[in-house]
């Protein structure tokens, strides 16, 4: 019962972190008290709050610059500590006492009654024990030891049993890994095989297509200009012959007549072309896509109609008559003076000029059709005195989040409107970056190699820490539908993180790219940019690391940037060092290779700070995708809202 109550004692001063008895015992602000030393490791792992948290109850403790150095000693736990000790010592006593019988005093109790459990002394035994099971202690201790030594030999035979069974288990264990990892490596580059299959099949689907559009519109776009030129000379020939009947007939106005019908006969024989058209509009109507069968690795084919050979015929075949001159009205000299022959000289010359300015008109229309303009919705400056800007998110279609990293606390919200307020509180800290989760959670990145999830809703003021590889600079972070979150911190890899593992679930090397900044896909592909790391680079990656277009600076002043749209469109931002100019590019994705769409008009920004790069100070640019046509931009000391062309 006294042992009972000493284990009793002890357990009110074992630390709850060590389950041993209080060393140097500290107290924080909640009452509880723990050893100091385990205290000062635990505040280790979270140096950059400025508070602890109570193990046991979760409540916070202010920290000042000393940390747990500077916290309040339980000198209540070291006397009482003292005083138990002093109750062993008095404990001890008692046990030596507690060899003698209690009823018979000075007489050892070294009988043991097996009946009763218990040991008495000889008068013990004499008197209420006669007839019971009995053993001398010595005895009693022979047969423990003869017991002991039997089990623990036993125990080693076992032991040594079970040891080689863990490492036969963990061979095994590590034998069916490296098996099935194999098997992976198999299925992940069959999958490869086939996938390069389909987009091979794809990339020759959409040539044929291309090819089709490009021939039968050029067989439409010269039936055009044949009906335009024979219209043309009919009218022009009736004109002259309406003309010619108000005058009176001279040798050279009978020449004249004698060879504008000759031109009008030859005019009204020309082919109205539907023969000719006939196979054409027989292909258009008929071309379609047929799908592959299930069982088939391919997307299918084009098929042309009922005769595939004729059809390929058709549309392969040269057009012989070339490109349609432009027949020209005459002008009302001609008619005056009835001049023929130097009319019918000059035509030719005018279908040619004619024909050489349709091509340059063409020519322009082109160009105009691949340039759009863009417009400056809204700017929003940051003076100097308000700090700058870092890291930039897509909040809705017309709101952002920004972070100020170490010159102002928490993030804050801008809308398209004007409309501006906080977002996450200062307790957060530093912002270098910002992300979105869904559930109204925000990823929020730190200094160093590691970032931070908050939920948003519930105003939590700790959030879910996550790290990278140490870099010496500080995590870019994004996000995709799935809630995985991509991090880069200018290593030469991709960080893939998803749920509440602390650790990347995935890591995709980069080779000799080191990306400062990352976007994603809603089918995973990944477009980095290195940002002010010469030479500027934007890169496409796929989960597997395969790298896909590089979009490089033309020289170390110019820098490159990247975001996505809701639809999977790539636009890529050009600035220049020094410079408040941006040009602003926009790419399909075919597969890994990204195919130019169109190029917007340069734009003037109007900056507070121009884009800068240097050593000490890095080119701050970010830009996200609010809607297919709106961006938001952030550079040092402004936002810029812009209005993409549609």
């Amino acid at each position: 019962m006294a042992a009972r109550s000493k284990e009793e004692k002890l357990q009110c001063f074992n630390c709850p972190m060590c389950l041993d008895v209080l060393k140097n015992a500290t107290l924080l602000s909640c009452g509880h008290s723990f050893c100091r030393g385990c205290l000062e490791a635990y505040d280790k792992q979270l140096k950059d709050l400025n508070h602890i948290v109570c193990p046991v109850c979760r409540k916070t403790t202010k920290l000042d610059q000393e940390r747990v150095a500077g916290l309040t000693p339980n000198f209540l736990a070291k006397g009482l500590e003292d005083i138990l000790k002093v109750d062993g010592s008095a404990q001890n006593q008692e046990n030596d006492l507690s060899k003698f019988c209690p009823l018979h005093s000075h007489v050892y109790k070294d009988i043991y009654c097996q009946p009763c459990s218990e040991f008495i002394c000889l008068t013990c035994y004499i008197d209420s024990h006669q007839g019971h099971k009995i053993k001398k202690q010595e005895e009693l201790e022979k047969e423990l030891k003869t017991m002991r030594d039997a089990l623990l030999e036993k125990s080693m035979t076992k032991k040594t049993h079970f040891e080689h069974c863990l490492s036969e288990a963990t061979l095994q264990r590590d034998v069916l890994s490296s098996h099935l990892s194999g098997l992976e490596g198999e299925v992940r580059i069959a999958f490869a095989n086939k996938v390069a299959t389909l987009q091979q099949n794809e990339e020759e689907l959409l040539e044929k297509i291309g090819n089709i559009r490009e021939l039968l519109s050029g067989h439409w776009e010269n039936c055009i200009c044949h009906c335009t030129e024979v219209i043309s000379r009919i009218s022009n020939s009736v004109k002259l012959l309406t003309h010619h009947a108000s005058k009176p007939l001279d040798h050279d106005m009978i020449k004249a007549v004698h060879l504008t019908c000759a031109d009008l006969e030859d005019s009204l024989k020309e082919a109205t072309l539907e023969e000719s058209t006939k196979h054409v509009k027989d292909i258009q109507n008929n071309v379609q896509f047929r799908p592959a069968g299930d069982e088939l690795l391919a997307l299918g084919c084009i098929h042309l109609g009922d005769n595939d050979i004729e059809a390929s015929r058709i549309i392969n075949k040269t057009d012989d008559a070339g490109v349609s001159e432009e027949a020209g009205v005459p002008p009302a000299s001609s008619l005056e003076t009835g001049n023929a022959m130097q009319h019918m000289k000059t035509t030719g010359r005018r279908r040619r000029k004619n024909r050489g300015r349709r091509k340059k008109q063409a020519g322009s229309e082109a160009l105009l059709n691949n340039s759009m303009s863009t417009c400056i919705v809204r700017t929003r400056a940051f003076p100097l005195g308000t700090g700058r800007l870092f890291g930039l998110a897509a909040l809705s279609k017309d709101a952002v989040v920004l972070g100020y990293a170490m010159d102002r606390k928490g993030c804050y919200r801008f809308t398209l409107s004007g409309d501006e307020d906080q977002y996450l509180g200062s307790e957060v800290g530093d912002v270098y970056d910002v992300a979105l989760l869904s559930g109204g959670r925000t990823i929020v990145s730190k200094q160093g190699d590691e970032f931070f999830v908050y939920n948003t809703v519930s105003g939590s003021s700790s959030g879910k820490r996550y790290a990278c590889k140490q870099s010496g600079g500080f995590v870019r972070v994004c996000t995709d539908q799935h809630d995985n979150i991509y991090a880069v911190n200018i290593k030469p890899e991709i960080c893939i993180f998803h749920g509440s593992n602390p650790n990347p679930q995935r890591v995709v090397p980069t080779g000799d790219i080191r990306p400062k900044q990352i976007c994603v896909t809603t089918t995973g592909i990944m477009i980095t940019s290195t940002g002010d790391i010469t030479p500027s680079t934007v890169t496409v990656f796929d989960r597997d690391g395969r790298v896909g277009t590089s979009i490089v600076a033309t020289h170390d002043d110019e820098f490159v940037y990247a975001t996505v749209d809701s639809l999977d469109r790539v636009l890529v931002a050009t600035v220049v060092n020094y410079s408040d100019v941006l040009r602003l590019t926009r790419y399909r994705l075919q597969g890994i290779r990204l195919v130019e769409e169109v190029r917007f008009q340069y734009q003037q920004l109007t900056l507070t700070w121009p884009i800068q790069s240097s050593m000490l100070l890095s080119s701050l640019f970010y830009i996200v995708s609010l809607t297919p046509t709106m961006v938001a931009i952030a550079t040092r000391h402004d936002l810029i809202f812009i209005q993409l062309g549609i």
